[in-house]
């Protein structure tokens, strides 16, 4: 029987890895006709030159336990809240390595990247225990200090255990009508999810948990999944980790499916603040997907990442409830509603949370995880209808709350936006493979089947215009329709299924 592993947060943060792309992929533009909620900037919550979280004259870096590392790390430094690239420049503040050949000089930071800001390394830390330093010049901030021990030689990896990149892929086809910032992929996070999945393959899902390793137990790579991440190079234990145990591997799209048809999942995988993602895999009796997930802080990030979106069409009507841990106490392997979530990034906390959904003048009653309750950081929240919704109508949300920033500032928060069922149970999803290649998944929401021969309709989406057919065709055996076209014109493209369930995605050259 399949279930879910939980999602796993983290709340310190050491660096960047050096094995990501340097550029980042151009975000397409966002549809007015989906995208309505306001975009926010941080502050006025400042330091002296970036726009974070914090007040004037205050640095919050966010420093790193002391750690042990399998492989020796290329990036050495520290992390601060909301910082941006151009601004952290401008603050004052020295970085300095003490063991092997590095003697303790203070130096100038000259890897910023992402909010982290330290020393990049002409080459990887080579054995042994090394003291790292920071120093800011005219803030409000202690010096401080961590270690990092590098082990001589890195467990082998188990070659039965796969990756693929399309996992991003989906994910990125996913955030798109967000206008969330697309992921990179990360061989580190890659190596910790493969050796995670090996050690989940050998010693079963309770030893001691899906996400928590054993030191006593062969192919022990680290306690929890940021532990495994420092230990495989990503110097930043922000990252958390989703998976799914299975006896029968998935299509990486209806997996990305099925983790986004939840609470706690879905509320990691659409964060804005995430930029990088590894994936690893085992099949057999233990078999399981493993997806390792870094988090670094945007500049710039919206008020609001809600989802369903807004004027989003085609929503699944119902969700089976398999989520670990469970958003609706006692609710597990019961159907409920679709899920909604909200996630504030701009904001610390939440009070004061009321939540409502409607169809016409009808309230629909709801279980709500408020934030800081199971996996709900304090500005999240997610509900789950009680019941299934009705086919084929438009609901509206509305969620009011006071919003408590770092300064200490409360604010009333107001927040609405409408979204549309289609006429199933059903999510449909799409993966953007190439310019030319798309591939479209039907999925019984929750419960991770496939669902065949299902007839599908392509649609270009125009701004004012009817939807423009494109192509139709019908989803196989794994519940999936490959879509090929030479060379397709850059914008949103809808597929929609016979039941009327849809996805909204871009497909093509950014601008």
């Amino acid at each position: 029987m399949r279930r879910w592993g939980r999602t796993i947060r983290a709340a310190v943060l050491t660096a960047l890895i050096s094995g990501l792309v340097a550029v980042w992929p151009t975000l397409p533009p966002a549809p007015e006709t989906l995208l309505n909620l306001p975009l926010g900037t941080f502050g006025p919550y400042n330091t002296a030159k970036n726009r974070g979280y914090e007040s004037s004259q205050h640095v919050s870096p966010i420093v790193p336990q002391s750690y042990e590392a399998l492989q020796g790390p290329t990036l050495v430094g520290i992390q601060f809240i909301g910082d941006s690239q151009a601004d952290l420049r401008e603050d004052n503040f020295h970085i300095a390595i003490q063991g092997g050949p590095y003697r303790g000089s203070f130096e100038s930071a000259n890897a910023i990247q992402d909010g982290f800001a330290g020393l990049r390394l002409n080459a990887p830390l080579t054995p042994g225990t090394y003291r790292v330093t920071f120093d800011v010049t005219g803030f409000a901030a202690d010096v401080e200090h961590w270690n990092v021990t590098v082990r001589a030689k890195p467990p082998p990896q188990d070659s039965s255990a796969v990756s693929s990149l399309a996992y991003r892929n989906a994910l990125n086809t996913l955030r798109s009508p967000l206008h969330l910032s697309p992921l990179r992929w990360s061989d580190r996070l890659e190596r910790a999810s493969l050796a995670h999945a090996a050690y989940l393959g050998r010693h079963g899902y309770a030893a001691p948990s899906f996400h928590d390793e054993l030191p006593s137990e062969r192919g022990f790579t680290g306690r929890t999944p940021w532990s495994r991440d420092l230990a495989f190079g990503w110097p930043n234990s922000l990252s958390g980790e989703v998976g799914i145990e299975w006896s029968h591997p998935a299509d990486p799209l209806i997996v990305t499916a099925d983790l986004a048809d939840t609470v706690f999942h879905r509320l990691s995988l659409l964060s804005d603040n995430l930029s990088a993602l590894g994936e690893g895999q085992t099949a057999g009796r233990n078999g399981a997907v493993v997806m390792d997930l870094g988090f670094g802080y945007q500049s710039r990030l919206p008020q609001a990442v809600v989802y369903p979106y807004p004027g989003q069409p085609g929503v699944s009507m119902g969700w089976v409830d398999i989520e670990d841990p469970d958003p609706v106490q006692g609710g597990y392997g019961r159907r409920f509603g679709y899920p909604i979530t909200a996630d504030f990034p701009t904001v610390d906390s939440l009070s004061e949370v009321h939540v409502g959904l409607w169809r016409g003048r009808l309230p629909v009653p709801l279980y709500v995880d408020h934030p800081g309750t199971g996996d709900t950081a304090p500005n999240q929240i997610g509900f789950v209808p009680k019941r299934r919704l009705m086919p084929n109508s438009e609901y509206r949300v509305a969620v009011q709350a006071e919003a408590l920033y770092n300064n200490g500032t409360v604010r009333p928060l107001t927040l609405g936006w409408r979204f549309a069922t289609g006429g199933a149970p059903d999510t449909v999803a799409a993966e953007v493979e190439s310019g030319s290649r798309a591939k479209i998944a039907d999925v019984a929401a929750g419960s991770g089947v496939p669902v065949g021969g299902e007839v599908m309709t392509l649609y270009r989406r125009r701004t004012g215009r009817p939807l423009c057919f494109v192509e139709r065709g019908r989803t196989n055996g794994q519940g999936l329709w490959i879509v090929t076209r030479f060379v397709p014109k850059p914008g949103y493209y809808e597929a929609v299924a016979g039941s009327g369930n849809a996805t909204v995605f871009w497909w093509g050259r950014h601008g």
